[in-house]
């Protein structure tokens, strides 16, 4: 068991994801984001590191080295270095809350929304386009995501 007792920032954990290096990202409701590589090990993103809310739903590194996260208020690409980039509504994403991610074969990264369906950002030029309704969705209050091995997009 891995909690506070541990340093952790918070025991209410939301997401978990391990990257290509073997460390492991947590994300948490309302204390952000953790990164553990291992042992005591703990690198935490907050609101004041550029994420654009402290409750964080998914975690997603791109094969270009970013890591996309997915909070309560927006999308925001982390980069090695440089400023974060984060993308609401009001910049095309389908809803500000963002449940899910998945890395689509082509690069781009999909957005599950709640309220808001299903966003494609395009992660060279950040283009978006809203998939709801009209592209079959029954329902535009997606929770979760996959693509499966034949690259269907399941919502």
């Amino acid at each position: 068991m891995i909690g506070t007792s541990n340093g952790l920032e918070s025991d209410a954990v939301t997401a978990v994801f391990r990257d290509r290096e073997d460390s492991v990202w947590i994300g948490m409701w309302g204390a952000g984001l953790a990164r553990w590589p291992g042992n005591t090990e703990w690198t935490n993103w907050t609101t004041a590191d550029g994420l654009s809310n402290n409750v964080v739903w998914a975690v997603l590194r791109h094969p270009s080295g970013s890591l996309w996260v997915g909070t309560d208020r927006g999308l925001v690409r982390l980069l090695g270095s440089g400023p974060a980039k984060t993308w609401f509504r009001k910049d095309g994403l389908g809803g500000d809350k963002v449940k899910a991610l998945a890395l689509g074969p082509d690069g781009a990264v999909w957005a599950a929304c709640l309220p808001g369906g299903v966003t494609r950002i395009d992660p060279v030029s950040g283009r978006t386009r809203n998939y709801g309704q009209e592209a079959g969705l029954v329902d535009d209050r997606v929770i979760a995501m996959y693509i499966d091995g034949e690259n269907r997009l399941w919502a």
